[in-house]
């Protein structure tokens, strides 16, 4: 298993959702992990996995360069994505202006 500290980022196997680390408890020999946040999770350990923090441009530099994505990468990047509502605006073709 990994070593997983506070302020470490960890994925939910489950849910895939990630957490920042706020604690690491040990009750009745059971590890289990707090999340920061407004709403605090109790985690068992065995549920979830250390993830590197990537900030969006390390998954744009990776596809740019031709590498694929792992699921785990394009679920992150899509999580990230989505709320963001993004448009794509065209740019202006100077021959379709009417004077």
């Amino acid at each position: 298993m990994e070593n997983i500290n506070k302020g470490d980022t960890v994925q939910h196997i489950t849910s895939r959702l990630n957490y920042v680390v706020d604690s690491i408890e040990n009750y009745d020999g059971i590890i289990v992990i707090f999340t920061e946040g407004s709403i605090c999770k109790c985690i068992p350990i065995n549920e979830v996995k250390k993830i590197k923090s990537h900030t969006l441009s390390d998954y744009f530099l990776k596809l740019f360069r031709g590498e694929k994505l792992t699921d785990d990468e394009d679920f992150e990047l899509t999580s990230k994505l989505k709320p963001l509502k993004l448009v794509t605006i065209l740019p202006l073709d100077p021959n379709s202006l009417k004077l």
